[in-house]
């Protein structure tokens, strides 16, 4: 972040999530006990960010393009990604879902190749939620996940929307239908 009274850049606040990524991931310390991140200044941040791109880049990253092997097998995958998610930003599933359907089906249009892609991969785009759970961004969780996939596995029954729940917060209980990815959940006034 960009400090306009000091006309330096300065790190942002730091989460206690990155605190024990970089305890847990980068250190190797099994430990309760928080990483002190009292005055880390840009250059340790950035080394961080660098050594854990060294370290986990196959592993973190949605890098694996060619699902070929997994669709020959008869797989069926729901993805699904946070929009507000603080962690991993939505757009990485995005590009990836964009890179899958280009390397696998190159010679279709973008919607020949999106539309192959979905008979066994798709990915949905949560609104308001965070990473892995509703958390304090009072998104909807998607709630019948497991059901979904086993009836598309056994019954040919296409997931075309999730249902999903918010958790918390002052839509607590409303049920939000999630789309498949490329398409977009439309606002209508200041209720949907």
């Amino acid at each position: 972040t960009y400090n306009d009274a000091t006309g330096e850049y300065e790190v942002a606040e730091i989460t206690f999530i990155g605190a024990e990524w970089v305890n847990m991931f980068l250190d190797e310390i099994d430990t309760t006990s928080s990483l002190s991140i009292t005055n880390v200044t840009v250059d340790t941040f950035r080394a961080w960010i660098l050594e854990g791109m060294q370290k986990f880049a196959g592993t973190l990253n949605t890098m694996w393009t060619d699902l070929s092997d997994f669709q020959d097998s008869g797989g069926k995958a729901i993805h699904y990604h946070g929009e507000a998610d603080p962690n991993i930003p939505a757009i990485s599933s995005v590009v990836n879902q964009e890179q899958v359907h280009r390397v696998m089906f190159p010679s279709l249009n973008y919607t020949g190749g999106v539309t192959r892609l979905h008979d066994f991969h798709r990915l949905y785009l949560v609104p308001g939620a965070a990473h892995c759970t509703p958390s304090a961004a009072n998104g909807p969780y998607p709630q019948t996940i497991l059901r979904s996939i086993i009836d598309w596995v056994e019954q040919d029954i296409v997931p075309i929307t999730l249902n999903a729940t918010i958790l918390q917060g002052n839509r607590k209980g409303q049920s939000q239908p999630l789309c498949t990815f490329p398409l977009r959940p439309m606002w209508r006034d200041n209720s949907t």
